[in-house]
């Protein structure tokens, strides 16, 4: 069977450590007579991680290093979200929906949450956009409460790389984005007990 894009890793890929990496392009320009500084904010936001697995046997081991290769470098890609913050620590009920078209930027209006709702959501917490190849993940910045119509505005990070349709479905539980690998050579070490071990870096798939 032909393997498709993005895959689901195993459940034997389960983080013993993740750094988690925001990053931003923001030029800077400084006088060198005044010191002052002209900052130019442009468009790209994207998210790496790097992440070190638990020491496992050869039966776990194999599974996850048969999902990686998959990848073949950086031409595959995968589904992740943050194994810390699955389950947000707001209420998050309703059907939370995109609430109207053409929306771009570090906003996101959304609908069908419960009326007049206070912690809907909590700063921290994450929502996923779109699926499968179109998976985007935001990170919540400010506690949300819904209006009294079941409505809110979430400041989010990062940016919308497109804007979602009216009525598109805002995942809250369980939210993942588009990863791919940082580099073509995939390794991992073997002790002599048949225990593996594997670390690898990765970054959010654009485009």
């Amino acid at each position: 069977m032909a393997i498709t894009y993005p895959i689901s890793l195993p459940s034997a890929f389960a983080a013993a450590r993740i750094t988690l990496r925001q990053c931003n392009t923001v030029g800077e320009s400084v006088s060198p007579f005044s010191a002052e500084q002209q900052i130019y904010v442009h468009q790209g936001q994207w998210w790496e991680a790097e992440i070190t697995l638990p020491r496992m046997s050869r039966d776990n081991a194999e599974d996850v290093g048969a999902a990686l290769l998959s990848l073949r470098g950086k031409e595959g890609s995968f589904l992740m979200g943050d194994p810390s913050a699955a389950t947000p620590r707001g209420s998050a009920g309703g059907t939370p929906l995109v609430d109207g078209a053409g929306q771009t930027g570090l906003t996101l209006a959304v609908k069908g949450l419960p009326l007049s709702t206070a912690n809907w959501l909590k700063a921290g917490d994450y929502i996923q956009l779109g699926s499968g190849s179109t998976s985007r993940l935001h990170k919540v910045l400010a506690a949300v409460t819904s209006s009294g119509a079941g409505k809110a505005t979430l400041d989010i990070w990062p940016r919308l790389r497109s804007s979602p349709a009216d009525g598109a479905a805002v995942v809250v539980s369980g939210a993942k984005g588009l990863w791919m690998l940082s580099s073509n050579k995939l390794e991992w070490d073997i002790e002599p007990a048949m225990i593996y071990g594997f670390s690898i870096a990765c970054r959010e798939r654009l485009g």
